[in-house]
């Protein structure tokens, strides 16, 4: 009688009812061989987890653990590890929301590495190209265009976005109005930016609404200074009277710019300092006062701008109202007084990055009289303004394209709001408004 026994070494079609066929290995007597079950251990953690000898969930761009510490994690300077999935089938569901769906995506180190020619479909559950295509262009273009410079948005509210929506929208909002700004033509951008600012309003809205705490600080601080750029770089300042002219009704920037430092002042003692750390460290008055002390030009500006509010009050100003003026008017001569060097010759390339944080936070520090005084068309309020927009045209660099049209918009308006008004008030602002058209040239409707 032949042996029915299995060679050894061979393999065979084991059958289990109600299984499937398998194969399974056999040690020499033919009974199923125990295997181990397979298992690496993982070693790509980042640093500062390994550091601490703490388990690192690998989360890309940043683990959680130096989100929750606010470190800056290895793992967002080293490149994607590889993984046997498919990354173009799609999620199951259809309700992802941007963070997640950016999750999914390479970071900006990586985007040089994907072919152009990638059959992804923008309607795709998995990855919205162009969600993508805003989240890399500001990582990679619209950070270096704001205050406080790129690294502190790239390494430290980015991994806050990846775990915040209102944030992320935020930061799609201002990238997709960067690229309105760069390619006006293409009507796509404003419609993005109109629908990333409506939903991130909205969650920073309901964020506020509760209780704000260490954890959450930070993030409606980063969000509110997003949401500040965006205001800056928006257009729907325009007023119009009825004849189809527009006037001048204020500045919205302002009462935002306040609420901002609202904010910025009850989170004072919630916030986690190292996370402000690059931003508060060095501040610019410093830098500004030191450029600006010794040249006697703060106390010329003194006087020529009391002289402006003398010649422009209204008959029946309150004397607080100067106070008001004046003390807007103090805060705003560094900055004037570093333009006029600026036009007399003197090298300000080394002092123009601290002086366009001072004109950014000028209006923040603006008392609640001043923005009554400009909600009213105060013309003494208005020369303020012009000479504001017009410091920001001419000393902000090249790269800070989300305040050229605000501010050329307004230098405009104003001119025109405050034409056969006394001529020593204003031919300075037109001298150097005209300087400005010179030297600087946008995308204006």
């Amino acid at each position: 009688m032949k042996s029915t026994t299995p060679q050894r070494g061979f393999s065979y079609f084991k059958v289990s009812q109600g299984q499937d066929f398998r194969i399974a290995h056999l040690d020499e007597y033919g009974n199923p061989a125990r295997q181990r079950r397979k298992h690496s251990k993982s070693k790509a953690g980042c640093s500062s987890c390994k550091a601490r000898k703490i388990k690192c969930d690998e989360a890309r761009p940043s683990c959680t653990q130096c989100i929750v510490k606010s470190r800056i994690c290895s793992l967002m300077q080293l490149p994607r590890p590889q993984q046997c999935t498919n990354d173009l089938s799609p999620m199951q569901g259809t309700n992802t929301t941007p963070t997640e769906r950016i999750l999914s995506i390479p970071l900006a180190s990586e985007m040089s590495l994907i072919p152009s020619s990638l059959p992804w479909q923008a309607s795709s559950s998995r990855v919205n190209l162009l969600e993508m295509q805003l989240f890399h262009h500001f990582i990679t273009y619209t950070a270096d265009t704001m205050i406080f410079g790129s690294c502190f948005w790239t390494s430290k509210v980015v991994p806050l976005a990846l775990h915040s929506d209102f944030l992320m929208h935020a930061a799609l909002a201002i990238a997709a109005s960067h690229l309105q700004y760069l390619q006006p033509h293409e009507r796509k951008y404003q419609q993005l930016e109109l629908h990333h600012i409506s939903v991130a309003l909205h969650g920073f809205r309901n964020a506020l609404s509760g209780p704000i705490t260490a954890a959450t600080a930070n993030g409606l601080i980063s969000g509110a200074i997003l949401l500040f750029h965006n205001s800056w770089s928006s257009t729907d300042f325009r007023n119009n009277n009825a004849d189809g002219g527009l006037y001048f009704q204020g500045d919205s920037l302002f009462p935002l710019a306040a609420g901002l430092a609202r904010l910025v002042w009850e989170t004072r003692y919630l916030r986690d300092p190292s996370f402000f750390e690059p931003i508060v460290a060095y501040g610019p008055a410093a830098s500004v006062m030191g450029h600006v002390e010794q040249t006697g030009l703060p106390s010329q500006l003194e006087l020529f701008l009391r002289g402006c509010y003398n010649s422009l009050r209204s008959q029946g100003a309150a004397p607080e109202d100067d106070a008001v003026y004046m003390s807007a008017a103090k805060r705003l001569i560094p900055a004037l007084a570093i333009l006029k060097l600026d036009l007399t010759g003197h090298d300000m390339v080394n002092v123009k990055s601290d002086v366009a944080r001072w004109l950014f936070t000028w209006p923040a520090k603006s008392e609640h009289a001043l923005r009554k005084l400009i909600k009213s068309n105060y013309d003494a309020a208005q020369i303020l303004l012009l000479y504001y927009y017009t410091a920001v045209l001419k000393l902000l660099p090249e790269k800070c394209w989300w305040a050229r049209k605000r501010s050329k918009f307004f230098c405009e308006l104003i001119l025109r709001q405050l034409d056969g008004k006394p001529e020593s008030s204003i031919q300075w602002a037109l001298d150097l408004h005209k300087a400005a058209e010179n030297v600087n040239s946008d995308h204006m409707d």
